[in-house]
Order: structure tokens, then sequence, then C-alpha cells
């Protein structure tokens, strides 16, 4: 999925990507083709499935682009602060 997403995220300059589902709590660096970009034109992906159903690892790889990852149930608090700042909290 990851070969079709990336190109559409890079053309319209997405630079945070939310989801949900994976048990879980876990954020990227900027990356794009499974690549950190130094030059932070890639969005940063956020994966936040921690409020409720059991956690769950099974089948992560520990990849390296992975910034933090935590095991433990919580939720993400997304502060919007104007046009161009945004505060994403994980508790």
């Amino acid at each position: 999925m990851a070969h079709h997403l990336d190109p559409l995220l890079l053309k319209h300059r997405v630079n945070l990507f939310l989801a949900g589902h994976y048990h879980s709590y876990e954020r990227t660096c900027s990356v794009t083709g499974g690549l950190c970009d130094e030059r932070k034109l890639a969005p940063v992906h956020i994966c936040v499935g921690a409020a409720g159903a059991y956690l769950d690892d099974a089948g992560y790889l520990g990849e390296w682009w992975s910034m933090s990852r935590h095991q433990t149930f919580g939720f993400a608090n997304v502060k919007v602060n104007g046009a161009k700042n945004l505060t994403v909290e994980f508790w």
C-alpha cells in the first residue's frame, strides 16, 4: 500500500499521517519509501490504537524509522494552534 500512498502524500505535501488500529502507539521519522527523509518533506506517521482493546505487538518488525513506540494503554491528544502549528501528545 505504501507504494501507492507515498507519491500521493508527497504530491499533496501532507506532513502528518494519523492512523489507528494497531494496538500500541508509534511515531515515525519523516518517512517515504521506507527511508527517513532528511529534508523532512515526507509525512510523519503516528499510529494510535491503545485505548481499550488488548495490547498487541504481533508481527512488529522494529523498523529503524520508528522514533517512538509504546506498548501501553493511552490516547492521542491533538491540539491545533493556528494554521501552521499542531501538537500531538500521547498519554
